[in-house]
């Protein structure tokens, strides 16, 4: 197991892109933990996931690696913490 930290670049509902330090082999299935803080949320999330590495690319001058995963279940959790609009 190696943990790995990073930061979104992207999210949607069926994958996120990631910025790290470190790489990851395309085809790795990997467990996400991602904590979320918004103003409009009424309280930090933490969305947890699965998903595959589907491409890994270096960031020009030593500025690491955009990583993109899909996720096997759509991330859709987010919903439930928004305020109501109306």
């Amino acid at each position: 197991m190696h943990e790995l930290e990073a930061m979104s670049r992207n999210v949607s509902i069926g994958g996120l892109l990631l910025r790290a330090n470190d790489s990851l082999p395309p085809r790795t299935q990997v467990s996400l933990t991602m904590d979320l803080q918004d103003p409009q949320f009424r309280g930090p999330v933490r969305l947890m996931g699965e998903g595959e590495v589907v491409r890994v690319e270096r960031l020009e001058f030593d500025a690491g690696f955009a990583i993109a995963i899909e996720c096997q279940h759509p991330i859709t959790d987010v919903e439930n913490h928004l305020p109501a609009i109306g």
